[in-house]
């Protein structure tokens, strides 16, 4: 492994020195595809699960980790670890077993303090049993600030963060530590300090609703994956003076290849067209996208730096290690003494971002003075009138330029919009909150987001550039070598058949001779997400005129070139990422839009063409740009536009061109081994396998069974003798499209939300089935509590029963669920049986089936809305499905279902409509659904609807009643809270205890508990005070308070000064010194001067002459 380095500089501006550093990294080996060679990659993901993480946090959290580990066991040469922490933290090192990883993380719960110097130095021992000079990457998720040490907490988080930065800065090769920061509550300068202390600078993210997590995860994902294994520092005389941010190279446009470099390449692939010359093989599109990952041995990366101006004398080197290697290079620096206007901003955008990110670590600082704040002001000021001019220069650059430049103008702008407004705060002396530090800092990053993710993106279109090339000269092989006389007599019938293009004039075969194919006009719409998803993209019309597709790329090209001159308009040619909006590339023969075109199977001849001309094709229509191709496409794009062919075939035109698109997407199927066998898998268990039906497996139904058909026509598939088939797949496949089509605020709701909607549509009888059992319940309670048979034992078993859930071990001797083993006799087996009996009849009454409800919902306002529901969404979203399946039937001897109605799938009653749209609800969320396949908890609406409604019915009557009858218990509890304190008090075992004071709030009756603790020779008063104080026990929560929310449950409670004395003086023995100390570290100061001075020994001499 080498390095190449040129560097460059001009004097920025008067007070610092611009240097633009290119570096080569060239490797003795071949490069492969996969990074076998590549370096060892350690992933840590650090997940704090403290209490406040309880809920969405922490559930979408872990869905984003799983899905985390998905793409980073893709990946060669990369280990991925965990690491929990709240109190205490825990590491995970996972080495093959993905479903067991998984399974861990889906098993945390949330609970305790957030403990930050536990995990630093958790992650310190992890990483010490890594292998020398490997690359790391660590992300943490946090929503809450250290509350574990109230005391020393921040010096010693300091003191571990300083500790592992040392330890990671010499042990590996490249360390880079990632930070995403949920909700305003999170330490934002923490993060954000986190993100600095790898040898490659980090991204913060901050995450203001849990919803954004996973697409912030999707984000790092990609950024961790592609991250260089390269990392760079600027020295002088030996001392550091900055880390290097390196940016994938991406060629400029004047930036032209070396002569000798363009020779030798085409002599290479002329030699390798002679040796092809005789060979009449067809290109596997496939090998076609991937041959070139073999081609290139080296790395390139670019960088920008800024130092005081340069003078002659000055020496910069640059430290470069990549694994074991470790270079020392003296920059050769070139001056530039001049600069175009495009360089100019170019690094305008990185100084101004370098100087606001230090400026905003500044203005987040606690002790920021006003003089800094005024020199701030100026200095943005500066800024944004600068940026002001570059956005009118770039107004005058060629329109590939302003795509590239105005976006990171914007971004810029934004930036300083936002520190604008804090340091408009911050100078009338308001204190900056934590969210607005952390929007602020989030803002900051988002360049470095940008230009590391741009990787991605790059690294398709540059190997597309050298496919593209070959591309254009396997298409001028292939043409050369038809004999067009021979071909023309074999096809005269045809010629007309296909018509001609809009634009040229030309038929097929015409389009053929001019190295072109021709294919169908279409409309489309996209959203970015079609980039890497192609199903996402929106096939509006399909068009008469034919257009052939260099003419609709020459057309494109000659649109855009149109409107450079207004950059705004362009959205109107392509339709930009917005589905909403129509463009207009070309009028075709009936003036309609024409926005896209698929090229089509005509011939043998003419498909070797059509398949590598639809390349660039899709690669615009999907990214707007023809470099953007990815197989994806061409895998997806015909199928879709066959689904929407399916949906208008009156005419005799509509058919013949609905037969057009099917022989395409026919030889599209035929050609991709992959496909025919995910697609015949699927046909054959999709009623077995329920998780199959998941967008897991399938991402677009309609796709789905566009490829089906595909599938039937070319008997790949073979077709079911019976309509039975057909009916069950078709009842699977409309679930789940039901399911998946919910609208935006059901997938929304909380699980709480949805079970009161489930409840409404129930329409439950409460005078028949609730409130005779709460009356029952009440009178039974009553009964109890007027003959004093609340036994107070029941707080320690309702307390150990929680502790067994959560695993934590119990102490024997305060065991009050094990009995006792003194008896002679067998009564207290007796006891015991009877005890279990009735516990069972408890169990019994509480879960009891309302054995009279025929499982018949009367419909009310509720069950008609989602009824009405159902039906636009059968019309809108499932129609267009059956109008696919109904041409499964073509060339079939099966007589075809009539499929018009939802009837005519066999879902002919409200009862099983209804089943079907409740266990939907139920199951809205993905996960939901896969957990219910994965636990055989999923119930077929078809076949068991009645059994479904009941068990349904059952569940929510029952916790209905259950929440009447524990908010009841809850009213007497607090009522006899005097008694409960007395018990708290008294008891010699901590769990019945833990059970008195559970429920208890400040400000109302915590103060009896205080004062139990005050008498004399109480037994386990330390203990007591502990937990009274920290007001949890075991991650259970014990206290509330009405006038605070606290995001994890958990309330601490302080205790006052006096009170808190007193309980030390009447109980000094019950604990050591140092035990005392710990219950409130800020009244020490009495356990010393009171307890253990001389006061303390007054009033032991005053006590005994007493007695």
């Amino acid at each position: 492994m080498s390095f190449e380095v040129t560097s460059t500089y001009h004097d920025f501006n008067e007070d610092y020195s611009a240097i633009r550093l290119q570096i080569t990294k060239k490797s003795e080996e071949k490069v492969t595809f996969g990074r076998e060679n590549a370096l060892v990659k350690h992933v840590v993901l650090v997940l704090d699960i403290s209490g406040s993480m309880a809920g969405m946090s922490l559930k979408r959290s872990k869905k984003a980790i799983c899905s985390m580990f998905d793409k980073l066991w893709e990946e060669q040469n990369t280990f991925t670890h965990f690491v929990t922490y709240n109190s205490v933290a825990t590491s995970y090192r996972f080495e093959t077993d993905l479903s067991s990883a998984k399974k861990i993380v889906r098993n945390i719960k949330a609970s305790g303090s957030t403990n930050f110097e536990a995990a630093f130095n958790e992650i310190n021992l992890l990483t010490k049993r890594f292998a020398n000079k490997s690359d790391l990457s660590i992300v943490f998720f946090t929503d809450g600030q250290d509350n574990h040490d109230q005391t020393k907490g921040k010096v010693k988080i300091n003191k571990s963060l300083e500790i592992l930065s040392e330890s990671i800065s010499t042990k590996f090769s490249t360390s880079e530590l990632h930070s995403l920061g949920f909700t305003r509550d999170h330490d934002a300068v923490l993060m954000n300090k986190i993100t600095s202390i790898g040898s490659n600078q980090g991204i913060f993210q901050y995450i203001s609703s849990s919803e954004e997590i996973e697409q912030c995860t999707e984000t790092l994902s990609s950024v961790i994956i592609n991250s260089s294994n390269l990392s760079a520092k600027l020295t002088q005389n030996g001392k550091v003076l900055q880390k290097i941010l390196l940016e994938n190279y991406v060629p400029e446009e004047e930036e032209e290849i070396e002569e000798n470099e363009k020779e030798n390449e085409k002599e290479n692939e002329n030699e390798k067209e002679k040796e092809k010359e005789d060979e009449d093989e067809e290109e596997d599109p496939e090998l076609l996208l991937n041959e070139q990952n073999n081609k290139n041995n080296y790395e390139k990366y670019i960088a920008y730096l800024f130092v005081p101006i340069i003078q002659k004398n000055d020496k910069y080197h640059i430290v470069l290690t990549s694994g074991t290697i470790n270079t020392e290079v003296l920059l050769d620096l070139q001056k530039e003494e001049s600069i175009n206007d495009k360089k100019q901003i170019i690094i305008s955008f990185r100084f101004f971002r370098s100087t606001l990110m230090k400026l905003s670590e500044r203005l987040t600082s606690p002790n920021v003075t006003k003089k800094e704040l005024l020199v701030m002001k100026e200095t943005v000021d500066t800024f944004d009138k600068e940026t002001n001019k570059m956005l009118k220069s770039i107004q005058k650059f060629k329109r590939k330029d302003k795509q590239t430049l105005f976006p990171q103008c914007q971004d810029l702008k934004n930036y300083i919009i936002k520190f604008h407004e804090l340091l408009a705060l911050a100078l009338t002396s308001k204190v900056l909150t934590n969210e607005q530090i952390a929007t602020l800092n989030s803002l900051a990053y988002r360049g470095i987001t940008k230009n590391r993710l741009k990787k991605k993106l790059d690294k398709r279109v540059q190997s597309n550039v050298d496919l593209f090339e070959k591309i254009d000269k396997t298409v001028e092989t292939i043409v050369s070598k038809i004999d067009f006389d021979k071909l023309k007599e074999r096809e005269k019938e045809n010629i007309e058949y296909y018509g001609q293009c809009v634009l040229s004039t030309n038929n097929w075969i015409e389009a053929l001779e001019d190295e072109d194919c021709l294919g169908i006009a279409i409309d489309i719409g996209r959203s970015e997400a079609a980039i890497m998803d192609p199903s996402q993209l929106q096939i509006k019309d399909i068009f008469s005129s034919m257009i052939s597709a260099q003419a609709f790329l020459d057309a494109c090209e000659f649109s855009l070139t149109n409107v450079k001159e207004n950059d705004s308009k362009e959205i109107f040619v392509h339709g930009g990422f917005d589905k909403r909006i129509s463009g207009e590339i070309v009028k075709g023969q009936a003036r309609e839009k024409i926005t896209g075109v698929i090229p089509l199977y005509i011939c043998k001849e003419h498909w070797r063409i059509a398949k590598l001309k639809m390349k660039p094709v899709f690669g615009f229509m999907t990214t707007l740009d023809v470099l953007g191709y990815s197989y994806s496409q061409v895998a997806t794009i015909p199928f879709l536009v066959l689904a929407k062919a399916c949906q208008n075939l009156q005419s005799e035109f509509e058919k013949k061109q609905f037969k057009m698109i099917l022989d395409t997407c026919n030889h599209v199927y035929l050609d991709t081994t992959e496909m025919k066998k995910e697609v015949v898998n699927l046909w054959n268990d999709y009623t077995l396998k329920g998780l199959l039906r998941t967008p897991d497996s399938i991402i677009s139904n309609r796709l789905f069974v566009s490829r089906l058909l595909t599938g039937f026509a070319n008997k790949t598939i073979e077709f079911p003798k019976s309509n039975d088939h057909i009916v069950s797949f078709l009842q699977c496949l409309v679930e789940e499209e039901f399911r998946r089509n919910q609208g935006k605020k059901i997938k929304q709701m909380s699980s709480d939300q949805i079970n009161k909607i489930v409840y409404k549509i129930l329409n439950v009888n409460e005078k028949k089935y609730i409130t005779p059992r709460v009356k029952e319940f009440k009178m039974n309670l009553d009964k109890k509590k007027k003959n004093n048979d609340m036994d107070s034992t029941g707080y320690a078993e309702n307390i150990i029963s929680l502790l067994k859930t959560k695993g934590v071990k119990i102490i024997a001797k305060y065991d009050t669920t094990q009995g006792g083993n003194n008896n002679e006799s067998g009564e207290e087996d007796e006891k015991d049986e009877k005890t279990k009996n009735k516990k069972k009849q408890r169990k019994k009454k509480k879960n009891r089936m309302p054995e009279d409800w025929k499982g018949v919902i009367q419909l009310n306002d509720t069950g008609k809305q989602l009824l009405e529901a159902s039906s636009f969404t059968f019309k809108n979203r499932i129609i267009p499905i059956l109008n696919i399946i109904k041409q499964f039937y073509n060339d079939q001897e099966l007589e075809p279902l009539k499929l018009e109605k939802i009837t005519d799938l066999k879902i002919d009653s409200n009862t099983k409509l209804l089943a079907l749209l409740i266990q939907n609800l139920l199951h809205v969320k993905n996960a939901s659904r896969r957990l219910s396949f994965e636990k055989e908890t999923y119930v077929n609406p078809f076949e068991e609807p009645k059994k479904f409604l009941k068990r349904i019915f059952a569940e929510h009557v029952n916790n209905k009643v259950g929440k009447i009858t524990s908010d009841y218990s809850t009213q007497l509890n607090q009522a006899g809270f005097g008694e409960r304190a007395r018990i708290f008090g008294e008891t010699d075992n901590i769990y019945e205890a833990v059970g008195a004071l559970r429920g208890a709030f400040i400000g109302e009756n915590i103060g009896y508990f205080a004062d139990e603790l005050r008498i004399p020779n109480r037994p386990l008063v330390y203990e007591k005070l502990v937990i009274l104080t920290q007001g949890h026990f075991h991650g259970i929560p014990l206290i509330y308070d009405k006038m605070k929310t606290t995001v994890n449950n958990i309330t601490p409670w302080t205790i006052g000064k006096i009170k808190l004395h007193r309980i030390y003086r009447n109980n000094v023995k019950s604990a050591t010194k140092e035990q005392w100390k710990k219950i409130n570290p800020n009244f020490n100061y009495i356990i010393d001067r009171n307890l253990y001075g001389e006061w303390g020994k007054t009033e032991q001499k005053n006590e005994k002459s007493k007695k």
